[in-house]
């Protein structure tokens, strides 16, 4: 057995979506947890069946396949937790001089502007979580993106001396990442996501059923869902039924 546990690296030219290629993959090796990395990804997928814009070879496109001992389906967004985590903290250590934040449920951002995105599609066997594919996508060196991508932004663009090939930058998020599974602290976990979660305990305009509402976030709950203090009272929303106007 390999001590680190994404020993198994898998690099392709292009791809449709490293999710979609990684699924493949981890049919003809069940139990194998590994990086697929992609040079190229032409049809990149979001959270909720959003698309995802990047550059060939210039931004990470990235899937981890993991196999987990310990999370409980229940409590399956532990894991988006600790990759969010993740991937801050690599993007806070690029950008020291900006505000770098999360937005619920899965998205990084630099002052505002979207640099990175997380899609993670989860198998469950009983109770248990048996397979998490975790695809990120992180705007690394691109410097124009399509007109309709307003608010995208990257490393390169929010600091021009930042220097990083996409494997690099997926050997440090993979490392990172590595650590926060095995000390699996989700406690500290979620103490982190809230302390950067944007506009968290703050008085925020959204989108709800197609009317504009005010409210403040109060928390996440175990099952991802987000806590909205609004004039009705506390409230749950799952991922579509809200949106933040920003």
């Amino acid at each position: 057995m390999n001590d680190k546990l994404f020993e198994n690296f898998f690099e392709l030219d292009e791809v449709d979506s490293t999710n979609a290629e990684a699924k493949r993959i981890a049919l003809e090796n069940k139990g194998l947890n590994f990086v697929l990395w992609a040079k190229s990804q032409k049809k990149g997928r979001g959270q909720a069946g959003n698309s995802w814009y990047s550059s060939d070879n210039k931004d990470v496109a990235v899937s981890f396949v993991y196999y987990p001992e310990n999370i409980n389906v229940l409590n399956q967004f532990d894991l988006n937790l600790l990759v969010c985590n993740a991937v801050h903290f690599y993007v806070s250590q690029c950008v020291k001089d900006k505000i770098v934040q999360i937005k619920w449920p899965n998205d990084i951002l630099i002052d505002n502007k979207k640099v990175a995105g997380i899609l993670i599609e989860n198998s469950v066997k009983g109770t248990k979580m048996e397979q998490c594919i975790i695809g990120i996508g992180l705007n690394l060196n691109s410097e124009v993106f399509p007109t309709e991508l307003v608010r995208a932004t990257s490393l390169k663009i929010e600091n021009p001396s930042f220097n990083s090939t996409p494997k690099q930058a997926i050997f440090s998020i993979g490392e990172c990442l590595e650590k926060l599974i095995r000390i699996a602290d989700f406690t500290e976990a979620k103490a982190y996501y809230l302390n950067y979660l944007f506009a968290f305990q703050k008085l925020q305009q959204f989108k709800v059923k197609g009317q504009i509402t005010e409210g403040i976030i109060k928390g996440v709950e175990s099952n991802g869902q987000l806590l909205v203090l609004t004039q009705q009272g506390q409230q749950s929303f799952g991922f579509k039924e809200i949106e933040f106007i920003y």
